[in-house]
């Protein structure tokens, strides 16, 4: 089996859904996981039971508060990385998104542009840089 010992990951949207999922697994594997979500109390929870289940591999769980669609979010969890993960970053799962529920008729191309610059575009440049290694993303 294969371990993810020493190195550090963050969950966006890794309190519940696909992102608490990957968060265990990465847990499960060894991995130092920053989960974030937009409340508290959903951080909270998701650390204490990833923590709680994180098996014998040596991974632990921690999170931040904050909501990464602004950029005081993504500032918020850029310290995070910096203050709980020692500002290394080996793997993005990127797990948030947006999206405008219509019929493609009625959709305009800036609620395209809107959907991928929130899912994929803002995530990428503020994180290019602090990234060493990514071992998957999870675009939703």
């Amino acid at each position: 089996m294969w371990t993810l010992k020493s190195k550090t990951a963050v969950v966006t949207g890794g309190s519940k859904g696909i992102g608490a999922a990957c968060a265990e697994q990465l847990v499960g594997l060894g991995a130092r996981v920053l989960i974030c979500a937009r409340t508290d109390s959903a951080v909270s929870s998701a650390v204490e039971s990833l923590n709680a289940n994180s098996g014998t591999a040596g991974g632990s769980a921690c999170g931040v508060v904050c909501d990464v669609s602004t950029k005081e979010g993504r500032s918020a969890l850029h310290n995070a990385i910096n203050s709980q993960l020692g500002g290394r970053l080996d793997c993005l799962v990127n797990n948030v998104g947006t999206n405008k529920r219509a019929k493609i008729e009625e959709s305009t191309e800036e609620d395209y542009r809107t959907s991928k610059y929130t899912i994929f575009l803002k995530q990428f440049q503020d994180f290019s840089p602090k990234i060493s290694n990514i071992f998957f993303a999870v675009m939703t």
